[in-house]
């Protein structure tokens, strides 16, 4: 019967910590896409612009295009922080409906650290999470996810970090064409309402007149 010596058992307890801390790293990644709030209306800040609700529209393209973004759980910033701002919730709103995707906007624009805490603690299933806050935070909220040195998040509605395996990936959604394509979609329906109200009211109208005479 051969022994096996001292050298070779801690040689194979080395080899299998290794192989286990690999599988525990593996099943614990979980990648994370930010984004900032979508496009302000130019007059009423708590509402988007026509952009950003064609922005909100198109993001939902992102994601049937790239399914590697598709998230399990959204968060997004809660409206009632040191500023009232509802634009990060109604930036994903459209993205939580059509990919009946749960959104948690319990979190407050200060509350980095215990958002990061919640994020690390999640199920293992929840293997990709999409995080929408506004500009002035994201660059602290990524440091609490583990980033060390981000770069600057430009004032950019186009950028698009994703953090994962504690690396940042600095890129962008690239909506353009879609953006306008939304917004000529939305444009298009404006007038098309408004004649149809001023129908419904001009036949009122005749109808009260004949009425009455």
């Amino acid at each position: 019967m051969k022994l096996i010596s001292f050298h070779d058992l801690y040689t194979n307890s080395i080899i299998f910590c290794l192989i286990y801390s690999y599988f525990v790293n593996l099943s614990q990644a979980r990648k994370i896409v930010l984004i900032q709030n979508a496009e302000p209306d130019e007059h009423d800040s708590s509402i988007l612009s026509l952009t950003g609700e064609a922005r909100s529209i198109c993001l939902n393209e992102l994601l049937e295009n790239d399914k590697t973004l598709k998230p399990q759980l959204i968060y997004a910033q809660n409206p009632n922080g040191d500023v009232y701002t509802p634009l990060p919730l109604k930036t994903v709103n459209h993205i939580a409906t059509k990919q009946n995707i749960q959104i948690n906007d319990t979190f407050k624009e200060r509350q980095q650290a215990k958002l990061a805490s919640t994020i690390e603690n999640l199920p293992d299933e929840i293997e990709t999470v999409l995080l929408c806050w506004n500009r002035y935070q994201i660059e602290l909220l990524v440091r609490t996810l583990g980033i060390d040195d981000p770069p600057s998040w430009n004032d950019g509605y186009d950028n698009l970090w994703i953090v994962e395996d504690d690396t940042l990936n600095d890129t962008t959604q690239n909506l353009g064409s879609c953006i306008d394509r939304v917004k000529a979609d939305l444009m298009s329906g404006i007038p098309h309402t408004i004649k149809k109200n001023t129908f419904f009211m001009s036949v009122l109208s005749l109808f009260v007149i004949f009425y009455f005479l």
